[in-house]
Order: structure tokens, then sequence, then C-alpha cells
């Protein structure tokens, strides 16, 4: 049933299965997908219900009534759907096959819903005036795709940003950014306590708030809150050069139907100065994307965005703040880590003794010699230092985890 699905769908149906599990209930209702669409305010079904409610909120708190949670969180994979909600993604289906849209979108989920004569879902929609044909004449007003269902006119590069206490490095990621023209930028923050949202507001981003669950999982959920055709999804330390700016603007002027994906190098700044060696340059990485092609992955905090299609390469750099300082260089590897500790755990690795005695120095005279690391001064002998010093500690810390019982 899924491979018709758009992108944008497919990130409804995964908040809906969250909020399943939120409220502790053993299968995904059409009330979970109505919170899930209301999770991702530029969904094309958030911006149809927008555009016939008047207080979009109230949607919530009328589901909110209607619904009884669990007195426990759920952990479990996979949830089954109930009978409605089976009935709504098939009406979803027919709606997107009936206008012969190539994708199913949110847009179709939404009219489902509100075709639906029971259930929470289409009771909290009755509830604050919207209805199925209400839904249909907003919807009919927009300028769909026969490819792929998705409404023409949505913003054609959405930029997104996720930050925590980056007020040192926000303002000039997203400065670099004027040359593109964005259609939108997104900045989903984990709870700074400085002027990181101030400064995202002021620069016109829109600015959401949720916990942080991992890199991976909050750069895709920052995607899930984006509208564009195109992301481009950055770091608060990273910022374009002009030269990419220039580069990608052209790219995205015409862009090529067969390329899925674009990869930039990245040029990083440690101690004062620009590491051209040791693995550091061109640390060549892929930042823009079609919507529907790409989604982070890898494996925690060490992501990477796993892309279905074509990558092109670009030429020109973007710039990298790596490291305040030592001291944050420090804290930095001490939480990695940790994650990284975890995360192999979790994956069945075990602790070797041989990893944890070879691995360190290899990866020293891998970056100090064998990629002319010794060429950045002295910089590129702390960074390759500290790079061997990140391997131990990740697998000392599988150690402790693995043989050192908590008194």
């Amino acid at each position: 049933m899924f491979d018709r699905w758009a992108e944008e769908g497919r990130g409804v149906m995964r908040c809906a299965a969250e909020e399943a599990r939120r409220l502790g209930h053993e299968y995904i209702g059409t009330e979970h997908l109505l919170l899930g669409i209301l999770r991702m305010p530029s969904c094309e079904a958030a911006l149809l219900l927008a555009k016939t409610c008047e207080d979009i909120d109230r949607v919530r708190r009328e589901i909110e009534q209607r619904v009884e949670p669990a007195r426990e969180i759920l952990t479990r994979d996979q949830l089954p759907f109930t009978p409605r909600m089976k009935w709504t993604l098939d009406k979803a289906m027919s709606v997107a096959t009936e206008h012969r849209h190539g994708r199913i979108g949110t847009d179709h989920l939404i009219l489902a819903l509100a075709s639906a004569r029971e259930g929470i879902a289409a009771e909290s929609l009755r509830a604050v005036g919207v209805d199925h044909e209400r839904l249909r004449q907003a919807w009919a007003k927009r300028s769909t795709s026969s490819e792929t269902g998705i409404p023409m006119g949505r913003p054609h590069l959405s930029v997104c940003v996720i930050t925590m206490n980056e007020e040192a490095n926000l303002k000039r990621c997203l400065a670099s950014l004027a040359p593109l023209k964005a259609g939108e930028i997104v900045v989903l923050d984990s709870g700074s306590t400085d002027k990181t949202r101030e400064i995202a507001e002021k620069a016109g981003a829109r600015v959401f708030i949720e916990p942080f669950p991992g890199h991976i999982e909050q750069k895709n959920r920052a995607i899930d809150l984006s509208a564009g055709e195109w992301i481009l999804s950055l770091d608060a330390d990273e910022a374009l050069s002009p030269e990419l700016a220039a580069e990608i603007a052209e790219k995205l002027r015409t862009p090529d139907a067969t390329v899925a994906a674009y990869s930039m190098p990245r040029r990083n700044r440690y101690l004062g100065r620009w590491i051209r060696h040791g693995g550091w340059h061109p640390d060549r990485k892929v930042r823009l994307f079609r919507r529907d092609a790409g989604r982070w992955g890898g494996v925690n905090p060490h992501d990477k965005v796993v892309v279905d299609g074509r990558v092109e390469k670009l030429s020109n750099d973007i710039l990298h703040d790596s490291y305040k300082s030592l001291s944050h260089h420090a804290k930095t590897i001490d939480t990695f880590t940790t994650t990284m500790a975890a995360e192999r755990a979790k994956r069945g690795k075990r602790f070797s003794l041989f990893r944890l005695v070879f691995e360190p120095p290899a990866r020293f005279l891998r970056m100090y010699v064998l990629q002319l690391g010794f060429l950045d001064g002295l910089p590129g002998f702390i960074a390759a230092r500290n790079a061997a010093y990140y391997v131990f500690l990740r697998h000392a810390k599988q150690y402790e985890s693995e043989r050192v019982k908590p008194e």
C-alpha cells in the first residue's frame, strides 16, 4: 500500500504511530492520524485545515476530549490499524486514483477523514465546523500536479536546521542562505536557554520546539515540519560559502530531473585555521536532496543522508566551525562516545580488546601521516590526537558498560 505514498504522507503516518504510543494505545486509529497531521503544520492536510477552520488548535482539544490515554507509553514497534483507519487509507487511495495523482499525499488523507460518518477524527472535525464539502472546495482551489498529487506553489526549497543553544553560530548560518531565496526556513529547537529562537524568528524562520530524541530522529522531524520539494539540511554551525550558495541557486533554477541529491565538500575550521588535510577536507556531505528521495540515517550521533537515486557533486564548500575551543571538543568527544557506545551495544556489537589497543594508534597514523595531517601544523597534530582519543574512549566506554557493575 505504501509504495505510492509521498514522503509527506509517510511522515504523517510515522507521527500517527508516535501519537498512538504516546497515548498508550495498542492500535493506530483515525484520531492518531489527525493528531499526526496536526504535528506537521506545513503538510498539505494541515494547510487545508487552516483554510477551513479559524482555530486549528481547537481540533486537537476536541480529539483530546474524546480519547482516553492509557497509563503507560507503549514501545512496541508495530501497531495494528483499526478497521476505520484501514477504510480511511483505502479512501485516500481512491481519491488519489480518481484524480490521477501518482502519489498519495496528506491532502487525500484529510479528505478521507472528513468524509467518514463516524469516528473520533470525523466528530472532532465536525465539532469545529470542518466538513468534507468545505475541505473539497478549498482543495479544488489549490492547483495540483497530476504527477505527484502535491499542490503546486508549495515552497520549492525548504531549509531545515536543528538547534540547541546555538546563538553563537545561528546568525551566520541563516545569513548565508540569503542568496537562495528559500521558500521557508524551519528551525527545530530542543529547548535553548540562550537567544537561539529569537535569532531564528528575527531571520524569518518558522521555529518549533520539541525534545531531542537523537540526531537522526530530530533532523527527520525537521523535514516532516517543512513543505519544500527540495530540502537543504544544515547544522547550526555550518554556513554556505557565497560560491556554494550561488552554485545551489543555479542548480535549483532548472533542476535536473535525473538528480535526487547533491553532495558538497565541507571545509572545517579548527583552532583558528582551515584544516585542509587529515581527512577533514573535502569531507564531502549530502545536504541538498529531493524530499521524496532522501532521509537521514546512519548511527547516532554520526548521521548521514540516505538517498534513493543519483547524487551529483557540487564544487564549492560548506563552511563548518567545528569546535569553539579544545574544551568544547573534549566535551563533544565525551558526549558522542557515550552515545556511540550505547548504539553499538544496541546493535549487538561487543567490546573488543584488540580494537581498544590497536584502533586508536591506527587512526592517528592514518590522519596524521597517510592523510597528510602534518601539513596542517600543530592544529593537524591535535586533531589527529583527539580523533585517536575518540576511538579509544568509545571502546573503553563499551567495556565499562559491559563489564563494570555500578556500586
